[in-house]
């Protein structure tokens, strides 16, 4: 028996059993976890009670719906609120049973009429479980003090951020993203793992060893940076702040009056201070400044010049990529593609929809488009027009057709349905609207496969052409570039 049908059982009263699995056994270990990440999603309505069980979502909630009226049927099922034939709500019977407030939020999500009721993990947008997700949860509800306390400390992100964007090795950028966590093992920081060590500066002698004293306050340290050059700081590098040091080397990095071979070799200083305290330390190996300085000086120009052949390297490929972009693709021999366009307004809840119909050759047979109102996102945005585009394409009678799409959560909830569930109503839909066709298949379009579709849909929310139509061939004003896509595919 799969985990799903035994939550529908009753998963918070399901105990061991004779012989529980280790997996059913983990899973009984995180049962509190899942109970707080699971929603249930309504297909049918045949198993959810309309007054105990909880199916109305009430912002990040579940709950039965509030009471309108004192007398209640407590045998009411969900499904007796469903409008079959029309694969919706019944409105009316809605409102004689429910306040106003609880109507809006019933409405909101439609039932998956050809399905059971099924679960939901609402921490994913597909519904579908998975650990990174389920790890995040558990980490926000039993760590809350240490969020808590992370999010009164400043952040470093900034820091971090700029260190990812130093133009330098990603061994150097990793070192010195350790180094502002705190991630270095130096004598004060191997302290507070409860190891006993001497933790004296084994260069100066300091009582006590701290990454920032490593690269930028031991005598060592400041005989390096003075003989690069680099700028120091008025009054000196900081003896408590690691990070205003930071702070100070990035902004003189970034420095256009300072010259790039001073101020652009700081990561290797820091680097080569690090490694160099790592060789004395292990190795007893002894380093004189200028000869480090020499050191970070041809490092830091063979790693540049290196970098700087290699872009150019990647520029040829990249004008040479160019020449060859994606274009259109035709469908086999016998079958027909509708490119579906979308373009959302969402400050007037207005969409521009439109599709193009091409047979093998490229040839367009037939465009559409025309305009929906009232749609508040863009996952009911691409559900209308894809809607919309099946119901155009059987009325044209067309039999074998691709459909070609922009929405990869949509497409990839129709081709793998069982790791959507969140998307079951959609797939519900769509598989009703799609089962008149003799043969269908849906495929992800990036724009610039799908760029006329979409520039006809675009006219509608940036032009105001609200008209809808319906005609043969393509558009005048994009005849080129239907002509060129065409000849490109024949190719």
């Amino acid at each position: 028996m799969d985990i799903g049908s035994k939550i529908g059982q009753g998963f918070s009263s399901l105990g061991n059993g004779d012989r529980p699995s280790f997996a059913w056994r983990s899973v009984l270990h995180g049962r509190e976890l899942l109970e707080k990440g699971l929603r249930r999603g309504v297909g049918n309505g045949k198993s959810l009670n309309v007054w105990m069980d909880p199916w109305v979502c009430d912002e990040d909630e579940m709950r039965p719906p509030y009471l309108k009226q004192s007398l209640r049927n407590i045998c009411l099922k969900v499904s007796d609120l469903i409008d079959l034939p029309n694969r919706g709500w019944d409105v009316e019977l809605l409102d004689d049973l429910f306040l106003p407030q609880d109507i809006q939020r019933i409405m909101a999500n439609k039932p998956a009429v050809d399905h059971d009721d099924f679960w939901i993990w609402k921490h994913n947008k597909s519904g579908d479980y998975s650990v990174k997700s389920g790890y995040a949860v558990a980490f926000a509800t039993q760590k809350k003090d240490l969020i808590c306390e992370a999010t009164l400390q400043p952040s470093l992100n900034g820091l971090k951020i700029k260190v990812w964007g130093l133009q330098t090795a990603p061994k150097i950028k990793t070192f010195l993203w350790k180094a502002l966590s705190g991630a270095l093992a130096v004598g004060e920081r191997l302290a507070t793992r409860g190891m006993r060590l001497d933790q004296r500066c084994q260069f100066c002698g300091e009582e006590f060893e701290s990454i920032n004293h490593v690269l930028f306050t031991c005598a060592i340290a400041r005989q390096v940076w003075a003989l690069s050059l680099f700028p120091s700081p008025a009054s000196g590098f900081s003896q408590s702040s690691i990070f205003a040091n930071f702070q100070y080397v990035l902004s003189i990095g970034n420095d256009p009056q300072v010259p790039i071979e001073i101020s652009q070799p700081f990561p290797w200083i820091l680097w080569v201070l690090w490694k160099n305290r790592n060789k004395f330390t292990i190795e007893g190996k002894q380093f004189l400044a200028v000869d480090t300085i020499n050191k970070i000086k041809g490092d830091a120009s063979q790693w540049l010049f290196s970098q700087s052949a290699e872009k150019e390297l990647d520029q040829l490929h990249e004008n040479e990529s160019r020449l060859v972009k994606k274009v259109w693709k035709p469908p086999d021999s016998l079958w027909d593609k509708c490119n579906i366009g979308v373009s959302w307004l969402k400050r007037k809840n207005v969409v521009g929809a439109s599709w193009v119909v091409r047979d093998s050759h490229g040839r367009v047979k037939l465009h559409s488009r025309r305009m929906f109102s009232n749609i508040s996102s863009w996952d009911d945005a691409y559900l209308k027009c894809f809607l919309w585009a099946t119901d155009s394409m059987f009325s044209h009678r067309f039999t074998r057709i691709v459909f070609a799409f922009e929405d990869p959560s949509l497409v990839s909830a129709i081709n793998r349905p069982k790791a959507w569930p969140s998307f079951r109503m959609q797939v519900s839909e769509l598989e009703n609207a799609l089962k008149v066709f003799l043969e269908w298949v849906v495929v992800l379009e990036s724009r610039s496969m799908n760029r006329g579709p979409y520039l006809i849909a675009q006219s509608v929310t940036k032009y105001n052409l609200a008209q809808s139509y319906v005609a043969t061939g393509h558009p005048d004003w994009l005849h080129d570039l239907f002509v060129s896509e065409m000849g490109c595919s024949s190719v």
